[in-house]
C-alpha cells in the first residue's frame, strides 16, 4: 500500500493516506479543492478521491504506461500526460480518458499544466514542448534544445501573455 501525506496547518503536521495503489508508484496529483482530488502514476494507475483523500477510488485511464502528470482545468476537464508521449484527456471528471494526438511519438512527458480550458502546455524528454490554445484539439511543437524537462508552472502575465517556466537536467 503507497501513502499519500496531507497538511492542513500549513505543514506543521501532516497526516499518512491510503491510496489503494499497490505498489505503483505515484508520480502527480490535482486536488480542485481540499476535497476534491486526483493522483496518477506507474502502470496507468488513476484515483480520485472526493473526501480530501480519506478514500481513493479507482478510474479506468485505458492505459498501462506510467502516468508521470494530472492536471484538471475544472471539475470536468483534465489531463494526464506520461510515457510513450501520450496525453489522455477526461470531460466527464474522470469517468472516461480519451487519447489526445499531441504529435509526439515516444518521449516520456512529465509534465502537464493548463491556465485555463483553452491554454496548456506538456514538456518532457530531449526537450520536447507542445502547447495548445484550443483546449488540446490541437497541439503544438516547439523545440526547445534543452534536455529532459521534468517540471515546469505557467503563469498569465496578461491577457495575451503567458509565462512558462521549465526545469530539468543539467540544472536549467
Amino acid at each position: 500500500v503507497l501513502f499519500r501525506s496531507k497538511t492542513t496547518d500549513g505543514g506543521t503536521t501532516w497526516t499518512t493516506l491510503t491510496t489503494g495503489m499497490g505498489s505503483s508508484t505515484i508520480y502527480g496529483s490535482s486536488f480542485l479543492d481540499a476535497s476534491t482530488g486526483y493522483i496518477c502514476g506507474s502502470s496507468g494507475k488513476l484515483f480520485y478521491t472526493s473526501d480530501g483523500g480519506t478514500t481513493f477510488t479507482q478510474q479506468v485511464s485505458n492505459n498501462t504506461s506510467t502516468l508521470r502528470s494530472i492536471y484538471m482545468v475544472d471539475s470536468n476537464v483534465g489531463y494526464v500526460s506520461g510515457s510513450s508521449g501520450k496525453v489522455r484527456k477526461t470531460t466527464d471528471a474522470g469517468v472516461t480518458w480519451d487519447t489526445v494526438d499531441v504529435g509526439n511519438s515516444s518521449p516520456t512527458l512529465y509534465e502537464i499544466e493548463f491556465t485555463n480550458e483553452l491554454n496548456g502546455m506538456t514538456v518532457g524528454s530531449s526537450g520536447r514542448t507542445f502547447y495548445t490554445n484550443d483546449g488540446g484539439a490541437t497541439w503544438n511543437f516547439e523545440n526547445t534544445s534543452m534536455g529532459t524537462m521534468y517540471g515546469m508552472g505557467l503563469d498569465q502575465t496578461s491577457q495575451d501573455t503567458i509565462a512558462a517556466y521549465v526545469c530539468g537536467y543539467g540544472s536549467f
